[in-house]
């Protein structure tokens, strides 16, 4: 029998003081047994350096799903939360109502809890992969397709026998790959609203500029659709990408030259440049 019920795995960069509100959030959990383990992922802003769990320090930026692995192996419990560093629990029973939902459900592989933002605002779990209604239907155990990647807790043999994250991924489209890969498994994702995480979001890529954070989601949304989507599909949605970036570019260009374009105008600019270079480089590997 393990040790503990849970392993919660926090995967840190230059988060500040979210990460320990984050792991303060943790420690009030009552009723369940856990240990923690953080992985830090070089931050510059020294958040990980007074912390009361396990860390692991890398000398680079890993990515997000590779520090996730890195926190599994030294995992000591029956499940694994997988919990971003932006994110803490709203009540002090929530990670063993989470546990006690999971044991109850032999037919789920990964459950995830209502996550709200600062402003209250739901960020709902999907009941398609993203772009699928252009590329084909799935028939797979469940209703739901994938959850947001903030807080997930999956059975940990479940977890080490589909191989953890996809390593090839850095950041964006991780947690759709690794939903899909639980479902092909035979098992469903769940949905549980009755437990509550409060998610800030964006906290790791506050100071990217919006060209590079677009660079990756696209990167990460391409590798999704590379392994999982027909090429010909994915040929369509790279083409319709960069055909409405290339028309939004053209309007936003044009309020730019005549000074008229926003801060936002000029980030959407950034945005869709980003979209317009992943695409090509995209249909470029398909030819």
């Amino acid at each position: 029998m393990s040790e503990v019920d849970g392993t919660v795995v926090v995967v840190n960069y230059n988060a500040g003081p979210d990460l320990g509100r984050c792991l303060d959030s943790v420690a009030a959990q009552t009723g369940v047994r856990f240990d923690v383990v953080v992985v830090d992922n070089a931050s510059a802003d020294r958040s990980a350096d007074e912390i009361g769990a396990r860390l692991i320090r890398n000398a680079e930026n890993r990515g997000f799903g590779p520090a996730n692995n890195q926190g599994a192996r030294e995992a000591r419990g029956r499940h694994l939360l997988l919990l971003n560093p932006d994110a803490r629990f709203e009540a002090p029973d929530a990670l063993r109502r989470l546990v006690e939902r999971l044991d109850a459900s032999p037919a789920v592989g990964l459950l995830a809890p209502r996550l709200l933002d600062l402003e209250g605002r739901e960020q709902p779990p999907y009941a398609e992969y993203p772009r699928q209604r252009h590329a084909l239907r799935f028939d797979l155990p469940g209703a739901l397709a994938w959850v947001l990647g903030a807080a997930m807790l999956v059975r940990r043999e479940l977890f080490e026998a589909i191989g953890g994250f996809d390593e090839g991924f850095f950041l964006y489209g991780e947690d759709a790959d690794l939903c899909l890969r639980i479902r092909r498994a035979g098992f469903e994702i769940a949905h549980a609203p009755e437990v509550t995480v409060r998610h800030v979001g964006g906290t790791s890529e506050a100071a990217a500029t919006a060209h590079a954070k677009w660079t990756r989601k696209q990167q990460g949304l391409h590798r999704f659709f590379e392994l999982h989507y027909p090429p010909e599909a994915v040929r369509r949605i790279a083409r319709r990408d960069l055909a409405q970036a290339g028309y939004r570019r053209l309007l936003l260009g044009s309020k730019l030259a005549l000074g008229l374009a926003s801060a936002e105008d000029r980030a959407k600019l950034e945005r869709y440049r980003a979209i317009s270079e992943t695409s090509r480089a995209l249909l470029s590997r398909l030819r």
